[in-house]
């Protein structure tokens, strides 16, 4: 069996390691105060994540359009399978942790009842996410692009023929929609009371921001990035020597929402220009990373391991919170006060541990379950492929 570390990229392990440390970073600030900059991080790991998993989806569905595998409705539906035995096993059993916390440990009844709407991923299709397991957010807009785009982009080739014209009337589709709704609300906001900015804001952050409808474009940046990978390789190394873009966009945008400077006022206009600004720049910087194929030592070791058991950490760390709040903080015998830095130290070390369990006795063991089953039903093994051919590959002979 191919083990789960082969076929990894090293560049893009860098960023799932960013990435899961700025939201543990936003998530445990060791101060009340500033609270706008621990904000501006959370932004910062979810933006990433999208434009990251789009890179990586494109890649898959790319390679499978070459191979002549996206052909029917089967085809879909083998890739759909491949995505959630990959994503779905961690978020149900962090899911069912969740709702055995609240039923047994809080003492709330028919949480199943009241929060139906995580099982099937539409807790936030139309609307905010409500407070219950509030990080699945971003989980639900990614799933939903699994869903919708391979559909799309199978109804493209099969109308148009020409490969080309079928990616490019999906993604266009996919890029003006979304956009589309979010001018829709921009526009009915109207201006805004300087009495109302905050409250503005934050409304203009949670329906918007963390509403699915409005956030499947910003996957696609990456798919882009994919398709350039894969199939203008020349353009994509010389886009590697953009990041210093890349980077100043990201720069910009995270500035703009730790200051509350024009970008990211409660003027809705303004703050409709943040995210694909975000996203741009991510885009930007995967060019660079994604061609970092290896690297030796210990920090690499580190960033790689981080980067493996980053999806369990981002699933477990809410409810490491919940149980250190509950039997670790001022009411218990302990006596540990949030907002502190051994608050912080403590809840990394025990996330870092839950994490690396789960990592190692479930997550893993459910993809090498998922090789076993797709080996079996198509007759060979299918790698673990992260990312597009790189320039590298593509000149092998």
């Amino acid at each position: 069996m191919i083990p789960a570390e082969k076929n990894r990229v090293f560049g893009l392990d860098i960023l799932r390691a960013t990435a899961i440390v700025l939201v543990l970073a936003a998530h445990t600030w060791p101060t009340k105060a500033h609270q706008q900059w621990p904000h501006a991080f959370a932004v910062a790991r979810v933006e990433l994540f999208f434009v990251l998993s789009g890179f990586l989806i494109g890649g898959i569905l790319i390679r499978l359009a070459e191979e002549d595998r996206l052909r029917t409705l089967r085809d879909v539906w083998g890739f759909w399978r491949r995505r959630w035995f990959r994503t779905l096993p961690n978020y149900y059993l962090f899911l069912a942790l969740h709702l055995v916390w609240r039923t047994w440990i809080l003492g709330f009844p028919d949480q199943v009842v009241t929060n139906w709407e995580y099982l099937f991923f539409v807790q936030n299709l139309r609307h905010p996410p409500p407070f219950f397991f509030p990080e699945t957010w971003s989980l639900a807009v990614e799933e939903w692009f699994y869903l919708l785009f391979p559909l799309v982009l199978l109804v493209a080739l099969q109308t148009l023929k020409r490969p080309a014209a079928a990616w490019a009337a999906a993604i266009v589709l996919f890029l003006i929609v979304p956009t589309a709704l979010r001018l829709w609300v921009a526009a009915s906001s109207g201006p805004v009371e300087p009495a109302h900015l905050e409250a503005q804001r934050r409304t203009w952050d949670m329906i918007v921001r963390m509403t699915v409808m409005f956030r499947l474009d910003v996957v696609m940046y990456g798919v882009i990035g994919a398709l350039i990978a894969a199939k203008r390789p020349v353009l994509w190394r010389r886009m590697a020597g953009w990041w210093p873009i890349g980077l100043a966009l990201v720069g910009v945008a995270l500035a703009s929402i730790g200051w509350h400077v024009p970008l990211e006022t409660a003027q809705p206009w303004h703050a409709f220009a943040l995210w694909p600004i975000m996203a741009v720049g991510f885009a930007l910087l995967l060019a660079r990373f994604s061609q970092i194929v290896a690297a030796k030592g210990v920090a690499a070791k580190l960033t790689s391991w981080m980067a493996r058991i980053s999806y369990a950490l981002y699933l477990c760390h809410g409810l490491v919170s919940l149980a250190m709040w509950r039997w670790m903080g001022p009411k218990s015998a302990i006596g540990l006060e949030k907002n502190t830095f051994l608050w912080c130290i403590t809840a990394w070390v025990l996330s870092l541990a839950v994490a690396g369990l789960v990592y190692q006795w479930f997550e893993r063991p459910m993809m090498d379950l998922r090789d076993r089953f797709e080996g079996a039903r198509t007759g060979r093994l299918q790698e673990r492929v992260e990312a597009p051919p790189t320039p590298i590959e593509r000149e092998r002979p």
